[in-house]
């Protein structure tokens, strides 16, 4: 990403960002803010934290929390109109 600091690969275009750790709250945080310098277009509906994430999702990908389950269907939902909303202002 910071190769990216002097090109316009992110610029004006939108950015979904998904941090899963044990914790994560400061390495969330300063990713939003690196994407936020890089022209990243994000909303709060589409930047999740999931902490604890160990047990929330197994190996294979399943979702074992019901409320991470639907974090995750929402922001899709959200991120897919960010996407819409950026391609007919385009």
């Amino acid at each position: 990403m910071e190769w990216c600091v002097s090109t316009t690969l992110f610029s004006e275009k939108p950015v979904g960002i998904i941090t899963a750790s044990a914790q994560g709250i400061k390495g969330h945080e300063e990713l939003q803010l690196i994407i936020e310098t890089l022209g990243g277009i994000f909303t709060k509906e589409t930047v999740i934290l999931i902490q604890g994430i160990k047990g929330k999702i197994d190996k294979e990908g399943n979702i074992l929390h019901e409320n991470t389950a639907l974090e995750l269907q929402s922001f899709v939902k959200n991120f897919e109109k960010i996407i819409f909303n950026s391609l007919v202002d385009t």
